[in-house]
Order: structure tokens, then C-alpha cells, then sequence
């Protein structure tokens, strides 16, 4: 157990960063104290404050599988430590993830070996992002509103990097850890009399079913009825979060008004569909668009001088690199985008007064940050689903920014303006 004074209610790993943050989210939404920190060497400087959830934004959804023990075993190991009465591995609400590149299961296996003794809960669902879970399908609603199945949805089913080819997540997460008996939950049982338990078979993990809201209380009280004095370790989306945080004393936040900038910074580095749509509709609310060059310094210097004069007159821009945007070009890889926008966001906030900043992508986000120097992100309230935060940062320029750190398929079409004219909710 940890030498605080009080135990704290949750701890978190996420596995990209915009996953993270949407954890930070629904726990802060839910008037809980968290903090989200960038270097896992932080854990026990951020455990002294006084705070009830204390969060790492990792980057193992974009690690071959066989790199992921060694980015989260230590940070796993560090968080236990702290003694919080659940640990999750945060993971995106459309499940991404396969045998050989962010594999969820791999993580589960090794939670196993650190965790024993309880089933371990999965749940992706969060049906406020309408991500939903029935009879072990995932569902997830797309930009032109509809629901597919996971293996159908137009732009998980053509990921570039780990497209869903099934939607049972009971058989996803099996292929993914062949070594654990992985169940289920399904909606009869959890909706049924007298409450709900994880297993009922010796099951390793088990996947949850979740429609609604009312289902995530229904999971939150099983999860807790399950919880002992030793950290009880689970799997989930945000939809995870929000179910442990029925389970844990809050005060109700106090909310208000984001308020506006007048010029913001966007870095579109998700080449989503829905990324891109917003793309288009900043650029068509007035916004000017800039391609990242293919490498820096072949034009990186004159983009930032771009960058820089357009602010000044109070004009908003977005950096996206060739193929995240309806123009034409050459796509590049996430490590280049990711330097190439961490420099040009670094840069300019040494050169400009620039207060809020829009990054898109969970990868892109991991690779930007972890390239800079941030320390941690402390939640300050959310713009159509988006998070946003203050950066505390060793960098002058960067120290106090605002960031909205959005996922490459969530948010309004119109966020990039949305969030800089603030139109969303501040929580204090």
C-alpha cells in the first residue's frame, strides 16, 4: 500500500494519448481530482498531491506486441505500488488492437501474472461516444451516423493499421492471448435480478456487454463488489472509467464556460474520415490550412514562419501532413508527422502567445508530446467529447497552454471552431 494519508480511488495507464485523456475525462467529469502525467517518472512526485485519480498517457495501441511488456510492466508495477483501489489499462472504445502491433491481449497476459486471482473485466463500450457491446459484438457509430458492427464500420474495418476483421470481442481478445479463457457477461445476466458477477467459470478475463449508462452502473457495481484490498486491475474504454466512477466518492464539479482565442493551432496528424471532414470544415469557416512538409527541413522553417505570420493577425490554422486533408499528396509516416509537428508546435509557442492548441490523432498526440517537454496535462473541461487540458511543461513556451487532445474519429464536425471559440463545458 502507498504511505499517502488516503487511498487513492483509481489509477491508469492509457495507451495512446488521446485515450488517456478521455479517461482523465470521465473521471474528472465525475468530480474526481486527476491528473495525467507523460513520464512515468512522475507517478510518485504527482501520488503527493492531493488528488484521487493519478493517470500515464502511454503509446503502447502503436507498439509491436512484442515491445509492449517493456513500456507497461514498469509503469504497471509503479501505479500497483500506489495502492489505488482499481487500476486500468485504458484502451479505445473501437477495441483497436491485433495479435502483432497494440495487442490488448498481450496486456492482459501480463496483468495476469501481476494481478492473480480475480477475472480480469473488459469492456470497451461507452455509449456516450455511441461505442456499444452486445452478446460479446462491438458496435460503433460512424461520421454519417450510423451504427455498424465493428468488422463493417467504414473506417475500423479499413484501418491501415489494425483493420477489425470481427466484431466478437470475445474471440478478438482470445487470438490476442491464447493462453487465458476468456468469457463473457452478457446483457440477460447483467441486467438480470439480484445483480451481476465477472465470472462464473474460472475465466481469465471476461467481456462485458453495455448498451447504456444504466449498464455501466450495473458494471461498476460488479466490479466493485469484486474489489479486495489489493489493486483490482481492468480493461476498458472511457466507458470503463465512467462505470468505476459510480463506485468511488466524488463531488460534483463546478462547471462554466471554456470562453474563447481569438487565433488558434490545430495538428491534424489523424488521417481519419471524420478528421478530415473537420479539416474541411475549418478551412471553409475561414481557417487557413498549411501542409506539414514530407521532411523538415525541406520547407519546415518556412511553414513555421507561415504558421507564426498567420496567428498574428488572429487568423486560426491547421497543420495537417499530405493526405490528412481533401488536398492532394504524399501521406508519410506517423514518425515523421509526429516530428515534424512537435517541432513546429515547440516553435511556436516560443514565438507567438499562443494559448490553446488542437491535436489530432491518439497516436499523432503520443508522438508529439512525448517529444517535448511535457510533464503532465491537468483536465480543465471538454468540447464535444474532446478533453481539454493545461500543460505543465519545463518549457516557458509551452507551460500553461491549453490542449484539446482529440481522437482521430471523435468530436463534432465543426470542432476545430468549436474549440477556439470555447463552446464547450470548463470543469473546476
Amino acid at each position: 500500500m502507498s504511505a499517502r494519508d488516503r487511498q487513492l480511488a483509481a489509477c491508469f495507464y492509457g495507451d495512446d494519448f488521446t485515450g488517456a485523456a478521455d479517461a482523465l475525462l470521465q473521471y474528472g467529469r465525475a468530480g474526481l481530482r486527476a491528473l495525467l502525467v507523460v513520464d512515468p517518472g512522475l507517478i510518485a512526485a504527482a501520488a503527493a498531491g492531493d488528488l484521487d485519480v493519478i493517470g500515464v498517457a502511454g503509446v503502447a495501441r502503436a507498439l509491436p506486441t512484442e515491445r509492449i511488456a517493456r513500456e507497461i510492466e514498469p509503469v504497471l508495477d509503479s501505479l500497483a505500488a500506489l495502492g489505488p483501489r482499481f487500476l486500468q489499462y485504458k484502451v479505445c472504445s473501437t477495441f483497436d488492437s491485433s495479435p502483432g502491433r497494440g495487442s490488448i491481449g498481450r496486456a492482459c497476459e501480463i496483468a495476469r501474472r501481476r494481478f492473480p486471482g480475480r477475472p480480469i473485466p473488459v469492456l470497451a463500450a461507452q455509449p456516450g461516444l455511441g461505442r456499444y457491446t452486445v452478446f460479446s459484438n462491438h458496435f460503433a457509430r460512424a461520421g454519417d451516423g450510423r451504427v455498424y458492427r465493428l468488422d463493417e464500420h467504414p473506417t475500423m474495418s479499413a484501418h491501415p493499421v489494425t483493420p477489425a476483421r470481427d466484431a466478437n470481442l470475445v474471440r478478438v481478445l482470445a487470438a490476442q492471448a491464447p493462453d487465458l479463457e476468456v468469457g463473457a457477461l452478457h446483457l440477460p445476466r447483467l441486467r438480470g435480478p439480484g445483480g451481476a458477477r465477472l465470472a462464473s467459470g474460472g475465466e481469465d478475463a471476461v467481456v462485458l456487454d453495455a448498451l447504456d449508462d444504466s449498464d455501466l452502473a450495473r458494471i461498476g457495481a460488479a466490479i466493485g463488489a469484486e474489489a479486495g484490498a489489493d489493486p483490482l486491475f481492468a480493461v476498458g474504454s472511457g466507458g470503463l472509467s465512467r462505470a468505476l466512477a459510480t463506485q468511488l466518492p466524488a463531488s460534483v464539479p463546478t462547471a462554466g464556460d471554456l470562453g474563447p482565442v481569438e487565433a488558434m493551432l490545430a495538428l491534424a496528424g489523424s488521417a481519419s474520415p471524420d478528421t478530415r471532414r473537420q479539416v474541411g470544415a475549418a478551412t471553409k469557416a475561414g481557417w487557413a490550412a498549411f501542409e506539414l512538409p514530407e521532411v523538415w527541413r525541406d520547407g519546415g522553417e518556412e511553414l513555421l514562419d507561415q504558421v507564426v505570420a498567420t496567428l498574428a493577425t488572429g487568423r486560426s490554422v491547421v497543420v495537417h501532413p499530405a493526405g490528412a486533408a481533401p488536398s492532394a499528396g504524399v501521406a508519410k509516416s506517423g514518425e515523421e508527422i509526429g516530428e515534424g509537428l512537435a517541432r513546429l508546435l515547440g516553435a511556436t509557442a516560443a514565438e507567438t502567445s499562443l494559448r490553446r492548441v488542437l491535436v489530432a490523432g491518439g497516436d499523432t498526440c503520443g508522438s508529439v508530446f512525448q517529444r517535448l517537454d511535457v510533464d503532465a496535462f491537468e483536465l480543465i473541461g471538454d468540447v464535444s467529447e474532446v478533453p481539454v487540458c493545461r500543460v505543465s511543461s519545463r518549457d516557458p513556451g509551452l507551460d500553461g497552454i491549453e490542449v484539446a487532445l482529440k481522437g482521430g474519429q471523435i468530436g463534432a464536425v465543426d470542432l476545430f471552431d468549436r474549440a477556439r471559440a470555447g463552446q464547450g463545458v470548463a470543469l473546476r
